[in-house]
């Protein structure tokens, strides 16, 4: 690991304990093992660390997006790869998405340092708000209103059927957060959300 990986790794660890405004550089250079000055060699101050850290994680999250083939509401087979899907093969891409969010490196400790940054600072906590509220809700209700459209599930308002599957993963993220050794556990009521959030909204080809 060069000296550039180890500041934004040292920087995102301080950051998801501490939150942002309350580490410095020099605490940052410290864990890292190095001097401030040699720190300003590869990032100009904290809040370019900081940005880094964003789009770092920004791309591992598209990145598992594609891993797992997450469904795409801008394609226009979507319906029809919902149809084709068995609710096991959804329960296992909805468990593994789950804990990436909550285990992954990166990505577990940005929400984290999101979440303690956000009552202090209005500019993170719009960003807490969008990445993981507002932009999970609108991807949802995309693909809930285009399974509608194909008579894949029940018409009713989309947006109300991203709150009702989005907001128990949420709780659940919450529920495991500070735990290291129930990932099962969670994994297997992420599978039973889903199979009872289908039975409810799924429409039945024989019916």
């Amino acid at each position: 690991m060069t000296t550039k990986e180890k500041i934004l790794v040292e920087a995102l660890r301080l950051f998801s304990t501490s939150g942002f405004e309350a580490v410095s550089v020099r605490d940052i250079a410290g864990a890292v093992g190095v001097h401030e000055s040699s720190l300003y060699k590869h990032y100009k101050n904290k809040q370019d660390i900081f940005d880094t850290i964003i789009d770092k994680s920004a791309q591992r999250i598209h990145a598992i997006h594609q891993k797992l083939a997450v469904p795409n509401p801008e394609h226009s087979t979507l319906a029809q790869e919902y149809k084709e899907m068995s609710l096991e093969t959804l329960g296992e891409i909805s468990s593994k998405l789950f804990l990436f969010y909550l285990r992954d490196d990166v990505v577990g400790q940005f929400r984290k340092m999101l979440t303690i940054e956000q009552y202090r600072n209005s500019t993170v906590s719009n960003m807490f708000k969008k990445i993981f509220i507002d932009d999970a809700l609108q991807f949802q209700s995309a693909i809930f209103k285009k399974f509608m459209d194909a008579g894949t599930f029940v018409k009713g308002d989309p947006y109300i059927m991203a709150l009702h599957f989005y907001s128990p993963i949420f709780l659940l993220l919450c529920k495991y957060d500070s735990t290291s050794d129930n990932d099962l556990e969670a994994s297997g009521f992420i599978k039973k959300h889903i199979a009872e959030f289908s039975s409810h909204y799924a429409v039945n080809p024989e019916d």
